[in-house]
């Protein structure tokens, strides 16, 4: 974990000020966290079927831990709708690649996205270790 927030750290001070330069370091961070913590999460299967993730249709579930492809949604989506673009995103961020992620220019609808999708899987095993201590 000490690498990782020293590695993060690195990149804070070294990253010009555009601000989706910065909203990649969090997710970078955040995500290689939980990865460290034990809640990775594989993007390139699904979670239900294991079936390598085609690109199209695809969910993700934050309980279930990763994403749902079109034949396990059965027609309704888990917590929301992930696109393949974001799916590849989350892969460049894992894999630790800093020099793809600092060329990457993502559009706001997938930097919405990825909000969503990083903010209730954090929150849903946030939750998940709050009750557990209860």
């Amino acid at each position: 974990i000490w690498d990782l927030v020293q590695e993060t750290f690195l990149k804070v001070n070294n990253t010009n000020c555009a601000s989706n330069k910065f909203q990649l370091i969090y997710h970078f961070f955040l995500w290689n966290l939980l990865a460290e913590l034990g809640y990775k999460i594989d993007f390139y299967n699904c979670v239900s079927c294991k079936d390598k993730l085609a690109p199209q249709n695809l969910a993700f579930d934050a309980k279930e831990g990763g994403i749902i492809d079109q034949k396990c949604c059965q027609g309704s989506f888990a917590d929301s709708k992930i696109s393949p673009e974001v799916v590849k995103i989350l892969r460049i961020i894992t894999d630790r690649d800093w020099q793809t992620i600092e060329k990457l220019k993502i559009e706001k609808s997938y930097e919405d996205c990825l909000n969503v999708v990083s903010e209730n899987y954090f929150l849903c095993h946030k939750k998940e270790e709050f009750s557990m201590l209860s």
